[in-house]
């Protein structure tokens, strides 16, 4: 019994890990000023690159 909740406690947090690992997706729409400005005020893209 001790060995199955050890299991489970593993498996329970290798999928929590799995699921934190990927970033979330932003959705762009339309690409204009004003999603460009949402964007960046909500820290969804930087301009390191530029």
């Amino acid at each position: 019994m001790l060995l199955f909740i050890i299991m489970l406690t593993i498996v329970a947090g290798g999928l929590t890990a799995i699921a934190l690992a990927h970033p979330p997706r932003a959705e762009i729409v339309v690409w204009n000023d004003d999603a460009e400005r949402r964007m960046l005020r909500e820290r969804k893209i930087s301009l390191r690159g530029w």
